[in-house]
């Protein structure tokens, strides 16, 4: 029901309203952000964005782009991205 109240927006711009608000106490801005990589979104248009969310200012956006980029299978052009990403990221990406 709600991402079809999201849908409207686009699927990448979803997820970036999504993304911002992921450190709400709010069980529901989780599962909808699962359910989109999970079934609802195409890679190709997913990994681009929650690349761009592991620069994002709030450590729990941070954190909430790492662990659903896991459950999208990347495009290949994404992977260099994401290696050169790995190898310049300090242990205080992780903390507030």
């Amino acid at each position: 029901f709600y991402l079809d109240l999201l849908g409207p927006l686009g699927w990448a711009e979803s997820m970036r309203y999504l993304l911002a608000r992921v450190d709400w106490k709010n069980d529901t801005v989780q599962q909808l952000l699962y359910e989109m990589v999970r079934g609802r979104m195409a890679p190709e248009t997913a990994a681009p964005v929650l690349v761009e969310a592991l620069g994002a200012e709030s450590v729990e956006t941070r954190r909430a782009a790492a662990y659903f980029l896991g459950f999208v299978p990347a495009p290949a052009d994404t992977a260099p991205l994401l290696l050169t990403l790995l190898a310049v990221l300090s242990p205080s990406f992780w903390r507030r």
